[in-house]
């Protein structure tokens, strides 16, 4: 046991005063005339007796009641556990969760309401002298300053759902950070959180020792969940009048398996297609939606399904675009014009020749697709410049000539990470399998007969592979020599080619196959960026629609809410990159507008992190915790009723005052019944 004003109990010297008043009895005696003396000597003797006992009595209730109105003065308390109990001004720093996740519901109600009200009740039980700190996901710079008791009032009720996720060693470090600003020593961080086990990486965090840290869990009874967890296309270019497949990923937490649910997309405000899928216990499923869409441009489109309590992730926006025309360039010599007959009679290619020495360097990036075709060398110049719009996301097809300067070409495709060209071999060597796993050869061929004629090479290089090198064989020649091949170069591709298109070295650019490998290849160059983007993650978009030079601001705009804020931007070769700062908020999809034009389209969702409604139990996170040894951690589990005083036991220990008056009080009490009622 402790004292809050130890000083106090030396007034426990005042017991002496009522010992001393009956020690000596200043009381006058009366002189009463008796006519039977013998009488009154047994009555005399029998009144001191019960006089003695009532005086005995009298005095230990007198003493005992000044003993309790003293110890109740010095304000006595019992510690609990090693809590800080000092007296002075506390600083204390509240963590609100406030993701998705708090939307779920316990037999208390809605968990951000709990959580809301929680701190409340935390706030009440420090002295209005007390500073503190409020903490949410969202990481607010108002947030950051130390407010009085008034003033977290406010913050608290203004705390609302966010789509931005943190995981809870982020929270503590952003705890730390305010709370090492003041010189205050007794501080306090509590943490008012569901304990999902997707954010609350526990042996990540490094809590400062001279804090101490209270957890508040709110438990969650209801953890069933289905979600759409993402979106992909089988192709990586979505081409107008041609159906396509949409995969979707979807997400099940329940404990029983759920059949038949619904699932829609609707595109540009339009239904397009419906399905239906079933789905085991906490599992993961795919599930294919075929549509088709007519015209070019920007698209929007959303899937959705119907799911409740937990509704954030019941749907998934994305927008993808569908190219008018796509351009392609052609660097050649001039030998050959196989590849300008492939492309120039078909108005969806935008297909220009020039020769190498006619090359416009500022020009290059606007093609989505150019091809190097058979030329002897090539310059250090075109090169570099190449190199630079591949590595930024470019699409570059090399084939070769009859005879070329091996060593610019090796150069050349050594910037690129690609496979440097050996000596000439003579063949002739037939093509024996074509790669149909590809996105350039997939969904071409129904099915492919045993006996497929497919190209020859009379003379081919030799393709010399090594570990650097990242990507496929697309057309592979008897003995496992490439004849066609596909990779990676930073954010872009190389296709190389092991043969010329000279009649005398192939019959290649005779066969079917020529013409189908090059409009598949020029489809695949369609630069896009991703389908969609995750708020609260994703601070970067990236755009290759964008005028090369402007100073007009551009507007990002949400047409159905209205929401409209200026992101930043940056321009980096054929790559305009868009600094979102935070914004937007609202999952769904938003024109990029540059004067009033919409010059491309972004779709935002919320983090599916907290889709997965796992969590700790309190005696779980107690466990891990004790397990990492963190001994300044403390797991309030009592009810919103009872948080308070929880609270006031940990800052003040387990006060006995209260319990002292109520004695004082008694002593009193059976002082005044002896006085009046022992005669």
């Amino acid at each position: 046991m402790q004292f809050v004003y130890p000083e106090i109990l030396f007034g426990l010297l005042a017991l002496a005063i009522p010992v001393i008043v009956h020690l000596f009895n200043f009381r006058k005696f009366k002189r009463v005339a008796f006519s039977n003396v013998a009488f009154l000597k047994e009555v005399k003797q029998e009144t001191q007796s019960k006089s003695r006992l009532k005086h005995l009595l009298i005095l230990a209730s007198r003493m005992l009641a000044i003993a309790a109105i003293v110890l109740a003065f010095a304000q006595p308390f019992i510690p609990v556990d090693d809590a800080d109990t000092s007296a002075g001004k506390k600083i204390v720093s509240l963590y609100i969760d406030n993701s998705f996740s708090m939307e779920a519901e316990n037999e208390d109600g809605r968990l951000i309401d709990l959580a809301r009200n929680q701190a409340l009740e935390i706030v009440d039980a420090y002295q209005a002298t007390d500073l503190f700190h409020v903490v949410t996901n969202d990481f607010e710079g108002r947030h950051q300053f130390l407010v009085n008791k008034d003033e977290v009032v406010e913050l608290i009720d203004e705390v609302q759902i966010s789509p931005t996720t943190r995981n809870i060693s982020d929270v503590i470090a952003r705890q730390m950070e305010a709370l090492s600003n003041s010189d205050i020593s007794s501080k306090t961080a509590y943490l008012i959180s569901d304990l999902q086990k997707s954010t609350h990486d526990f042996e990540g965090m490094n809590a400062d020792t001279t804090i101490d840290f209270r957890l508040v869990p709110n438990v969650v009874v209801d953890q069933d969940n289905i979600f759409i967890d993402s979106v992909w296309f089988d192709s990586p270019v979505i081409r107008a009048n041609a159906t396509e497949q949409l995969r979707i990923r979807i997400g099940n937490t329940n404990s029983e398996a759920i059949e038949n649910i619904p699932l829609k997309l609707h595109i540009d405000g339009s239904q397009k297609a419906v399905a239906s899928f079933s789905i085991e216990p906490g599992q993961f499923t795919d599930t294919t939606l075929f549509f088709t869409v007519s015209e070019p441009g920007f698209h929007k489109a959303v899937v959705q399904i119907q799911d409740h309590p937990v509704t954030f992730d019941d749907s998934y926006f994305f927008s993808f675009e569908v190219a008018e025309r796509i351009s392609i360039l052609e660097i050649g010599s001039g030998q050959t014009n196989f590849v300008r007959k492939v492309f120039e009679d078909d108005p969806y290619f935008a297909f220009t020749q020039v020769s190498s020495l006619g090359v416009d360097y500022s020009d290059l990036s606007k093609h989505e697709l150019i091809i190097l075709n058979e030329l002897p060398q090539i310059s250090t110049g075109l090169a570099a410049e190449l190199s630079k719009i591949i590595q930024e996301g470019g699409n570059l097809l090399v084939i070769p000539g009859k005879d070329v300067d091996l060593n610019s070409y090796n150069a050349f495709l050594g910037l690129l990470n690609a496979p440097s060209l050996g000596a000439i071999t003579n063949g002739p060597r037939k093509v024996s399998e074509i790669n149909l796993d590809h996105f350039l050869y997939r969904d071409v061929f129904e099915s492919l007969p045993k006996n497929i004629d497919l190209p020859v090479a009379q003379r081919f290089y030799s393709l010399a592979l090594n570990s650097r090198v990242k990507g496929d064989q697309l057309l592979t020649m008897q003995g496992g020599g490439t004849f066609l091949g596909e990779f990676e170069s930073g954010e872009g591709r190389v296709y190389l080619s092991a043969v010329s298109l000279l009649s005398s070295e192939s019959n290649f650019s005779q066969h079917a196959l020529f013409v189908t490998s090059l409009i598949r290849i020029a489809e695949f160059s369609q630069r896009t960026h991703k389908l969609s983007y995750v708020i609260g993650k994703d601070e970067l978009a990236e755009s290759f629609a964008l005028p090369d030079a402007t100073q007009e601001p551009f507007h990002l705009v949400d047409a159905v809410t209205g929401l409209d804020f200026l992101p930043g931007f940056r321009r980096i070769g054929g790559t305009t990159e868009i600094y979102l700062h935070g914004q937007p908020s609202e999952a769904g999809s938003y024109d990029l507008q540059l004067q009033q034009n919409t010059v491309d389209v972004f779709s935002f969702n919320y983090q599916r992190e907290e889709s997965a409604l796992e969590f700790f139990t309190p005696s779980d996170a107690n466990n891990l915790i004790q397990e990492l040894g963190a001994t300044n951690f403390t797991i309030l589990t009592g009810g919103l009723e009872t948080l308070k005083s929880e609270v006031g036991e940990l800052n003040n220990g387990k006060k006995l005052w209260p319990l002292l008056i109520v004695l004082a009080l008694v002593f009193l009490i059976i002082e005044i019944a002896l006085i009046k009622l022992l005669k």
